[in-house]
Parts: structure tokens; sequence; C-alpha cells
């Protein structure tokens, strides 16, 4: 049996995984809430829920599995966090996570949106560096959204999200004011997504 726990911070292209995986046999569950729904929760043990097959884990959140040494730990991320922020606020508008969404006026972004999707991105991919060089795994891979993307996905098209510039206004300021805060709150963004690992495991591990 192979436990997988893919996390991201979103927009990362995490669903192009899912279907890898997917098509190997795999079973797919989800955890983008703090109640999640899905069969696996991190709060449960395997004696719980005795799992005998093949899965992989999507994952959102900051929470980990108790025996991280049991699982195989891939972090997806993407090296263009304007363009991930972007969709970000597409999708967090539209509720539209996979595929085209149907928009009647294009979406007007305001700057608390932008710098709190800045923030959230950043310091969730600082999080996850320190949780893999620390925390015990099984292993970890780091796969980036322009990494999957040299592949051919043609068969998972339809899933394709609206183009940037057919969603927002004002598209190209939008991208501009997005670049500005990645510069002017990383800083800030990798200060708490250090915090939040001390706060979680700073008894065992001094960063």
């Amino acid at each position: 049996m192979t436990r997988i726990l893919l996390k991201t911070s979103g927009r990362t292209g995490s669903h192009l995984l899912l279907d890898r995986y997917e098509q190997k046999g795999y079973k797919v569950y989800f955890t983008a809430t703090d109640k999640p729904n899905a069969l696996y929760e991190y709060n449960l043990t395997e004696s719980l829920f005795p799992f005998n097959f093949n899965f992989i884990v999507q994952c959102h959140l900051k929470q980990l599995p108790e025996q991280t040494q049991d699982w195989d730990l891939i972090v997806n991320n993407r090296g263009d966090v304007t363009s991930q922020v972007c969709s970000s606020i597409i999708s967090h508008h539209t509720d539209v996570w996979h595929g085209v969404a149907d928009l009647s006026e294009k979406i007007v972004v305001d700057k608390q949106t932008i710098k709190r999707e800045v923030v959230r991105h950043v310091s969730y991919n600082t999080y996850m560096k320190y949780v893999t060089k620390f925390l015990p795994w099984k292993s970890v891979t780091y796969v980036s959204m322009e990494q999957l993307l040299k592949e051919d996905w043609s068969h998972v098209e339809h899933k394709k999200s609206i183009k940037h510039d057919d969603a927002i206004e004002d598209y190209d300021n939008v991208r501009k004011y997005i670049t500005n805060c990645v510069a002017r709150y990383t800083d800030i963004a990798v200060a708490y997504g250090k915090t939040e690992f001390d706060t979680r495991y700073g008894d065992k591990y001094d960063i």
C-alpha cells in the first residue's frame, strides 16, 4: 500500500497530478476545509480506517498526518505567483475550480484581496519548506505547475480554466499590482510561514 499526501496552496495544477495517479489506479481523496468530509482526516489513525489500497490525498491545509514517516509527500507549487493569485481570485469569485467559468461581467479586484492572496500563497510555501526540511517523510518530491505543463494533458482539456484577461477587469494593472505586492509583502509572508511552523512544531524543531 502506498499513501501519498499532495500539498498545495491552490491553483498549482494539482488536478493534473491527481489525474495521473487516478490513471495509475490510486484512489483520490480531498481535504480542502477544516472539516473534511473525505474518508481521510488528519486526526484519525489507520486503526479506524484500515486502508489496504494505494491512495493520494490532496490537501490545502497546514495539518499533517501524525506519522509523517509513513507517507510519500508531494509539494505542488507554482513559480509564477502573479498568475497563481489571478487564478485564485477568479476561482474564489466564481466558485469554479476546474473548467471555464461563465461570467456575465468581469471581476473587479480590490487591493486587500490581492494582498491577502499573495501572503497566503507565499506563507504556505514557506511553511512547507520547513515541513520538508525537518519532519521525517518516506519521500519528498517537489513538482511545479511549470513542470507539469510541459506534458500532454489534452485528455483533461475540459478542465482548463478561463483566460485571466477575459475574467479580470483592468487585467494588466491588476497583474502589476500583484507583482508589486509580491515584492513588498514576501518578507512578512515568509515570517508568517515560519511562525506557523514554529507554533506547530517549535517544541521539536528549532528553525
